[in-house]
This record gives structure tokens, sequence and C-alpha cells, in this order.
């Protein structure tokens, strides 16, 4: 369950929104099976977005989820776990008529399930959730103006998600 953070009216009119936790994630890291217990632990760091583009201009949520998950494999072809999340350097920033507004959120801290199915040897299809809040810090208006932007409300960034990934 993720929160609108703003409606886009795209060029043909219709509107898509921006969630604190949604759209494309992808990245790179690493896996390790342990030989002797049905165990592995993956590392990743990811880059994720949302975003759309507007009559006017356009809206993008940027952050840097770095992953580390713990998974029980000793089912064949599937793996079960979870483990912690940490967001870097989340950003929202929009443009309207050239002019560009920016939020600015502290890093988080998420947890991660996920539920991973062996379509090949080398890929799997994963079902995860991620729970997670972003705070905000600081909004930089299109002058260069600095404001305390840290009595808004936190804003949920949960979300469900599939992830697609190949192994070599």
């Amino acid at each position: 369950m993720t929160v609108r953070l703003v409606d886009v009216a795209t060029n043909n009119y219709s509107l898509v929104d921006i969630d604190a936790g949604r759209l494309l994630q992808y990245g790179f890291g690493g896996i390790y099976q342990f030989k002797e217990l049905p165990i592995a632990v993956k590392a990743t760091i990811n880059y994720q977005n949302d975003w759309a583009v507007g009559i006017n201009g356009m809206a993008n949520f940027g952050r840097v989820p770095v992953e580390v998950l713990a998974y029980y494999t000793g089912k064949k072809r599937y793996r079960f776990g979870g483990g912690v999340r940490l967001v870097k350097s989340p950003k929202f920033e929009f443009t309207v008529d050239g002019a560009t507004d920016t939020f600015y959120f502290k890093n988080t801290t998420g947890i991660v399930a996920e539920m991973g199915y062996q379509m090949s040897r080398e890929s799997w299809v994963n079902l995860r959730y991620v729970s997670e809040k972003y705070q905000t810090s600081t909004y930089v208006a299109t002058d260069g103006t600095v404001y305390d932007a840290s009595v808004i409300s936190p804003y949920k960034g949960s979300h469900l998600g599939l992830i697609l990934s190949y192994e070599f």
C-alpha cells in the first residue's frame, strides 16, 4: 500500500500517479548458497524509481535501495526469505514549465519478505513485500531557497512487487 505523492496530467490528458513505492527497480549483486545448509544469502544495490511525463513537465521519485536477504532453500525450485533494505538518497523532483522543485527525504530502513520460484537454472521470479516509510527532510524551491520539510508526515512506501532475476 503506497502513498501517492502527486498526479501528473500526461500528454493525452490522462492522470498518472507517482507513488512512494512503485514501478521499476533494477540492480546487481551476489548470492551465496551454503554447501552444507539449505540457506542462501543475497546482497544487492539497486535503483528504484517511479516517473511520469506530463503536458508541461515531469515528475520522478528515485532512490537507491541496498538489500541484504537470507533465504531458506530446502525446497526444490523454491526459496523463502527476508531481510533488511537501506534506502539511500530518496528524492522527489518535479518540473513544471521549466521550473524544478525538489523534496529530499531522509535515508530510511525497511524490511523485505520474499518468495522465489526457479524458472530455469539461472532465472528466478520472486514475489516480494517491502515495508518502509519516507520522511521528508528539505524542500528546495525553483529559486534555490531551501526549506525545512521535516514537519510533513511520513509517506508510506510499502509495496508488493514482482522481481525477475538472472544469476550467473
